[in-house]
């Protein structure tokens, strides 16, 4: 086995599938399932599962920190809601839609 062709297979080996959420998912659950999946950013996927952004770990701490009621807030109300910029750096992830 070439030293290339064992690199892609180790490559392969560790592949997992992408953790995903749905714009209609509560913040609360999408942070319950970051916490499962072991990850610290979802991607976000709309009806026709195409992606349509990302939701970090800055962003539930963006939401707990302005007071905000991640059992009741949605990603799409999350994602599709006004952030300005701070000192400290953007607020929210990257949006792609």
């Amino acid at each position: 086995m070439t030293r290339l062709a064992h690199s892609a297979e180790t490559t392969l080996e560790r592949l997992r599938p992408v953790a995903r959420t749905a714009l209609d998912s509560t913040i609360f659950d999408a942070a319950h399932l970051m916490y499962e999946s072991g990850t610290d950013a979802l991607a976000v996927v709309d009806a026709n599962q195409q992606l349509v952004g990302v939701l970090g770990a800055r962003d539930i701490v963006a939401v707990l920190g302005l007071g905000l009621e991640p059992a009741r807030l949605t990603v799409r109300q999350w994602l599709q809601s006004p952030r300005e910029c701070n000192n400290h750096g953007p607020r929210g992830e990257a949006w792609l839609g």
